[in-house]
């Protein structure tokens, strides 16, 4: 959890953010409670102990040609997903959403605050969720686009490192 999420957090991320630093924000993360609505200022989208639930998440990708999210058309995990978030989702470019009581609702994303890029990724409660190489490399190259790195798949090898999966 970002138990350490509060205004003093919020002045250090703005600092990092106007120096251009990258952020990415996985599952719990983005959980800002009494002061959510500020860290979706920073991130784009935030949780106050807003709507969950676990279970299977099929993964629908809104923009299959992003860098992060190329080739990907659906992904099916079982994991957690949060809905109903803080946030003007017209700031984010939404990645992938999941059908969450009958809405298509963002479960990734990627926002610019100045030069600074953010990767958001409500997907990563399960450790068995960082076992599945698909998804390890949405994150993997979520943080190379976040760090502006020319190749996003420069990290693609490490996608099956200590990867727990059925032969």
């Amino acid at each position: 959890a970002n138990v350490g999420w509060n205004p003093n957090s919020a002045i250090l991320m703005d600092e990092y953010q106007k120096r251009g630093g990258g952020l990415v924000y996985l599952h719990w993360a983005m959980e800002g409670g009494k002061e959510a609505a500020a860290l979706s200022e920073r991130i784009g989208l935030a949780t106050a102990m807003s709507k969950y639930r676990h279970g299977p998440l099929d993964l629908v990708f809104t923009e299959p040609d992003h860098p992060i999210t190329k080739g990907y058309k659906t992904l099916a995990v079982l994991d957690e997903s949060y809905w109903a978030l803080r946030g003007d989702v017209s700031r984010v470019g939404v990645l992938a959403t999941s059908l969450e009581e009958n809405n298509a609702e963002p479960q990734l994303w990627v926002m610019h605050r100045g030069d600074s890029r953010v990767f958001g990724c409500i997907p990563g409660h399960y450790t068995w969720t960082f076992d599945d190489p698909l998804y390890r490399l949405i994150v993997l190259r979520g943080i190379a686009w976040a760090a502006r790195q020319p190749d996003v798949g420069r990290l693609a090898e490490l996608m099956t490192v200590g990867a727990r999966v059925a032969p």
